[in-house]
């Protein structure tokens, strides 16, 4: 037996199979993605495992494997973009890193900008607190009836008539 080098080979080379790569690992995956395939087009999981051969709490957690694999693989792909694009942001800042120093304000402000979005990428800065309170830090809304908590809600999501306002400080 000779050793390959070569990943082309990898999958026929005795002895050399990744865990991604092993013969019941591949059957695995190819039959997820049948029974993902099959759900997709509207199949009860009873008739994907009919059509697997298996029955249909074995096709149901072939699915779910299916896609929790899929997700993986859109984190694993989120990340890299994250990646790319904290790498680009890097490159435009240091290219305008000296001017800003040297006081020329737009390139100051777009410093600025950039290390804003980066922050946004990579979700530093802090949630803003949304609190349901008045300047004086008091809850107008605990002195409101359900009917008139409804009609409140109902304006701010834009559904409410222009006819019905309601002044929460009342």
């Amino acid at each position: 037996m000779s050793d390959c080098h070569c990943n082309e080979h990898l999958a026929t080379c005795p002895g050399k199979h990744t865990p991604r790569l092993r013969p019941d690992a591949v059957a695995a995956a190819t039959r997820q993605a049948d029974a993902l395939a099959l759900r997709v087009k509207g199949m009860t999981f009873r008739q994907i495992g009919d059509a697997l051969g298996c029955d249909g709490s074995t096709a149901y957690r072939h699915v779910r494997d299916a896609l929790a694999a899929t997700l993986a693989e859109c984190a694993e792909l989120a990340e890299h973009l994250r990646e790319l694009e904290n790498q680009r942001l890097d490159e435009l800042q240091a290219s305008l890193w000296d001017k800003a120093l040297a006081g020329v304000l737009p390139a100051a402000d777009r410093v600025l900008r950039i290390m804003e979005r980066r922050a946004r990428l990579n979700g530093l800065d802090a949630p803003q607190k949304i609190a349901p309170t008045d300047p004086t830090g008091e809850n107008p809304y605990t002195r409101l009836t359900d009917d008139e908590l409804r009609a409140v809600a109902r304006q701010v999501l834009g559904l409410a008539d222009e006819t019905e306002t309601l002044t929460a400080a009342e």
